[in-house]
């Protein structure tokens, strides 16, 4: 007696017999449906439907992000910019000193 493998389409659950039913996995190893004759657009593939969704969810997700916007106050933003030009003269006499040193050893 021999055992049939069937496993579950991942985006419509439908069961697939992997020796008789068309079927595509993915990178993921997720089973899908695809019931298509050659020459012809499918009659159902869930592949690029599971695909459809997971990239319209993702969009909406960034859209999400985009709306909400950091605001920083004025105060903040006038010292991030002491503390970022301190640190820009910092690295200017930093480089001032090594190449004062470099011409030395020269």
């Amino acid at each position: 007696m021999k055992h049939i493998k069937i496993r579950s389409c991942y985006y419509c659950k439908a069961s697939i017999t992997l020796k008789t039913d068309p079927f595509v996995v993915n990178a993921d190893g997720f089973y899908f449906c695809l019931q298509q004759t050659l020459g012809e657009p499918p009659r159902k593939d869930c592949l690029t439907e599971y695909l459809k969704t997971k990239k319209e969810k993702m969009i909406s997700k960034t859209k999400e992000i985009k709306k909400e916007e950091v605001k920083i106050s004025p105060e903040e933003k006038k010292r991030n910019i002491e503390t970022l030009s301190s640190y820009l003269e910092e690295l200017k006499k930093r480089k001032r000193e090594t190449r004062l040193a470099q011409l030395k050893i020269k």
